[in-house]
């Protein structure tokens, strides 16, 4: 059927017009300028979304690189290579310190422990020896040796001895895996178990990449499977130099191989041709969001760590292995809490402390344990603020908490944990 339109035919002749070239033109650049100022709207859009999960949620757009290294990490890793850092690689460990090191006002001694001076196997005479085994919170990032928490502790009770097995960057497994093989030899009557409870995340990562993209750690490291009431050891999978050289050389082959069982590696998005969009961005991580959600969620929506999760299971059971190996050697264990400064905020703002269920946990276990946060309850925030430098304690902050700790120590019973 033909159908009659007056809007495309000349009004008196009836004859068909033909399109004007320079209207379809002129349509052509109303579309093309409708459809670009779409996309600015829905960029703006984005970017204020991306903003705002920022500043009010704490979440950025944060891409890993699953299959290359990233042009920092290369660099990083090349340096490793040269050993022309006070981290080295190990092997069964993933990394370690530099025997025999003084950089920064970190001096390492010849064995391999922050300190000014070896030491003997057995404790000096008359000195109550305490091991404290732990991450960055422990070795004291941030302060030279006679600012860490140990030294001032010495200096306030000189009866102890305090050896500083600390490692920057290590969860729970590795300073665990550490006391196994190194330090239960140094015969002391305590070990401090030092626990971030942010280190939770540390503990179902393989690669640190992939857990911090900008981490100066691009190393890998062993970690722990569970199965039912047992822990499996998956070994350090770049056991040497040479297999780091080999993965700067096919880095597409070796990298997505570690991500086979690192959590972080599947919850999180990777790099791609469209990152330059910020509407690309946005639904990238909504998506990233939706899918922890979904899955084995790491942190509840209040911001504490959920005990239901496959990282806070792993955490506690490695916990208890550490804890019940030191009292099977003799020795007493107290687990440290450390407070990030984030965890110290909240303290202060009145919610919840995220590593609750932990605490829970350690009463029901009856582990003998110390919250860390407690030396804030009478600080004022101007004071606490001051117990930080960056990110770890400051040497006032170590000395508070030196201050704690010899109290608690001066109420034990030092012959019962002895060997």
């Amino acid at each position: 059927m033909l159908v009659y339109s007056s809007k495309n035919h000349h009004p008196r002749t009836g004859i068909l017009l033909q399109p004007n070239k320079r209207s379809i033109m002129k349509n052509k650049i109303m579309w093309a300028a409708m459809l670009i100022l779409f996309f600015i709207t829905i960029e703006l859009i984005s970017i204020a979304g991306l903003y705002l999960l920022r500043t009010s949620k704490g979440i950025y757009y944060s891409p890993i690189y699953k299959n290359s290294i990233s042009q920092l990490h290369q660099r990083l890793i090349r340096l490793y290579l040269k050993n022309d850092t006070y981290i080295i690689h190990n092997k069964e460990l993933g990394w370690t310190l530099r025997p025999d090191t003084d950089r920064d006002g970190y001096r390492i001694n010849a064995q391999g422990i922050r300190g000014n001076r070896e030491y003997d196997y057995a404790p000096r005479p008359g000195k109550v020896r305490i091991s404290a085994f732990g991450d960055s919170f422990t070795f004291c990032d941030e302060v030279k040796n006679h600012e860490t928490w140990e030294y001032q502790l010495e200096q306030q009770n000189p009866e102890l001895e305090i050896i500083n097995f600390g490692v920057s960057g290590f969860g729970v497994d590795q300073a665990w895996m550490r006391y196994l093989n190194y330090g239960r030899k140094f015969n002391s009557e305590f070990v401090f178990i030092g626990f971030m409870p942010g280190n939770t995340l540390r503990h179902v990562n393989v690669f640190r990449p992939f857990l911090q993209p900008s981490t100066g750690l691009p190393l890998s490291k062993p970690r722990f499977l569970m199965a039912q009431d047992t822990l499996r050891l998956l070994e350090n999978p770049l056991k040497t130099l040479d297999d780091y050289r080999q993965m700067l050389e096919n880095d597409q082959k070796v990298v997505p191989r570690m991500g086979i069982f690192d959590y972080h590696y599947a919850a999180n998005y990777g790099h791609s041709i469209f990152d330059k969009s910020r509407t690309a961005r946005l639904g990238k991580v909504f998506f990233a969001e939706w899918q922890k959600n979904a899955g084995d969620r790491l942190m509840l929506e209040n911001g504490v760590y959920n005990p239901d999760s496959e990282a806070f299971n792993l955490t506690l059971a490695l916990l208890k292995q550490f804890y019940n190996q030191v009292l099977a050697d003799g020795a007493k264990p107290i687990i440290l809490i450390f407070p990030s400064k984030k965890s110290v905020t909240r303290y202060e703002d009145g919610k919840p402390s995220p590593y609750i269920f932990y605490l829970q946990h350690f009463q029901k276990l009856e582990f003998d344990f110390i919250d860390l946060m407690n030396i804030f309850d009478t600080a004022a925030p101007a004071v606490s603020s001051s117990h930080f430098r960056v990110s770890h304690f400051s040497a006032q902050g170590n000395a508070h908490i030196a201050q704690y700790l010899n109290h608690y120590i001066q109420n034990i019973d030092h012959g019962a944990g002895a060997r």
